[in-house]
């Protein structure tokens, strides 16, 4: 399957599905969570956002406490980002052959 194919199957593309996954997690951060700083700084810790510049950490960042106490399992996939992007892709794969497999005439044909 091609990434055009899953387009076509899907509706949206990869980019539209990271960038409202993006949105949505930005939206909860401020929003849900807000002001209370206890909660946002656990909900960072947790995504491997910066809590200065609100993005995901790079390796320059200090590791934080939950990396320390976690064995560094953040630190490691340090590219949060691109594990998002991955599992994403991943996703839209399976669904793409699912919705394929289930629109083949000999699928359709059995009811």
């Amino acid at each position: 399957f091609s990434i055009h194919e899953n387009i076509d199957v899907l509706g949206t593309s990869l980019n539209e599905d990271v960038s409202t996954f993006m949105n949505q997690l930005q939206y909860h951060r401020e929003h849900v969570i807000g002001k209370n700083k206890q909660l946002k700084q656990e909900f960072d810790d947790m995504w491997g956002i910066n809590s200065i510049t609100g993005h995901f950490r790079s390796d320059t960042d200090e590791r934080t406490l939950f990396d320390k106490l976690s064995g560094g399992v953040v630190n490691k996939a340090h590219d949060v980002h691109g594990q998002i992007v991955q599992d994403l892709a991943n996703v839209r794969k399976t669904a793409a052959r699912e919705i394929q497999y289930f629109e083949l005439p000999h699928v359709i044909n059995k009811e």
